[in-house]
Order: structure tokens, then C-alpha cells, then sequence
């Protein structure tokens, strides 16, 4: 899967501010990464690590051929996608309840 992402040029003042509110945001969630995978030991050293953990997901996309319709699914996390959200203090992410709360069965 490539993602076509095309470099973008910003000049208004507008712009310029939401562009660098973007870069900081990005900076300070990767900082926040770091720190509490210094407070943890969960094999994950790195937020690009963290990344790469979460970024096969947790919910799946399921559609179903009879009817077309589509909805998501809770799949079972690995150990290591457990082990981040639980160290972030997400693992809701992962609860039925909570999935079912934001629309998702």
C-alpha cells in the first residue's frame, strides 16, 4: 500500500500557523512517547517502534459480499499492541464495550 503524499506549499499566515501547530503537535506526541516508554519496559524502545506496533491495527474493516454493507470488527491484538495500550492507559481501545460505545459492533 503506497500513499500518495505530495509535497505542499504553505504562504498565508493561516497557513504557516496550522502547518507549525501540526510539526509541534507531532514533536510533543512523539516527546510523550518516549517518556513513558522510558517509564515502561515493554520491548518498544522507539516511537517509530510504537508506530510500527499499532499501524497493522486493532479493527478491521469487514464488508459483507451478500449485502454490501461494511462495518469494523475488533481483531485480537498481538501482545505487543496490548503491552502499548496498556502502557498508554488505552487498552479501552480494545474493549467491546467501549467499541460498541463509539459505533462500532
Amino acid at each position: 500500500m503506497s500513499s500518495k503524499i505530495q509535497p505542499f506549499n504553505v504562504w498565508t499566515p493561516k497557513h504557516v500557523r496550522a502547518h507549525y501547530t501540526i510539526c509541534v503537535l507531532s514533536y510533543l506526541l512523539d516527546i510523550t512517547i518516549v517518556n513513558r516508554l522510558n517509564e515502561g519496559n515493554i520491548g518498544v524502545k522507539s516511537p517509530q517502534k510504537v508506530y510500527e506496533v499499532l499501524k497493522d491495527g486493532i479493527v478491521g474493516k469487514i464488508i459483507m459480499k451478500s449485502t454490501g454493507d461494511e462495518f469494523l470488527k475488533l481483531m485480537s491484538p498481538q501482545l505487543q499492541q496490548k503491552a502499548v495500550l496498556e502502557l498508554f492507559q488505552s487498552e479501552n481501545v480494545v474493549r467491546r464495550g467501549y467499541l460498541k460505545s463509539i459505533g462500532i459492533k
